[in-house]
């Protein structure tokens, strides 16, 4: 097999399960700027689909609805990042790049923000985000920000 045959057969089995996201494999399974929980930024790695399935009934009161994805916890990790409250419409956490490395998983984040001076809406805000990663023997999985700073870091059980 040519080298170029087999560097399209392995782009080809990366991109197979394609996701919104793209080749890595992570799926966005809900995305909300309005998530309850606590005021505090939270990053979790959900351990099972009992759990989940709790999750995701919490996050029904946002425009979400039917039951929890079917996951199999033997390939995926799912992960939940969700941001501090803030007082403003125009605040959002939006998946920005799929990167994972050998040993860490690393989501890289993009935090959107309302344009300085421009008009907003007065109300609550919890942006959040959950994710289907990979499986993988990850010792932590970490969400960085735009400018590459650590937004949030969570272990995943071992």
């Amino acid at each position: 097999m040519s080298r170029r045959k087999s560097i399209a057969r392995i782009l080809a089995i990366c991109c197979a399960p394609l996701a919104v996201s793209g080749c890595a494999g992570i799926e966005v399974l809900h995305e909300s700027a309005y998530c309850p929980g606590d005021k505090e930024r939270q990053a979790l790695v959900v351990r099972d689909q009992a759990a989940l399935g709790g999750l995701w009934q919490s996050l029904r009161n946002a425009p979400e609805t039917g039951a929890a994805p079917s996951v199999d916890f033997r390939n995926q990790r799912i992960l939940f990042l969700a941001d501090a409250e803030k007082p403003t419409a125009g605040y959002r956490v939006r998946l920005a790049s799929p990167t994972l490395t050998v040993n860490m998983g690393v989501a890289s984040l993009s935090l959107e923000t309302a344009a300085p001076g421009g008009m907003t809406a007065q109300v609550i805000t919890r942006p959040c985000l959950l994710l289907a990663l990979p499986g993988g023997d990850y010792q932590r999985i970490e969400a960085t920000d735009q400018t590459g700073q650590v937004w949030a870091t969570a272990v995943p059980a071992d």
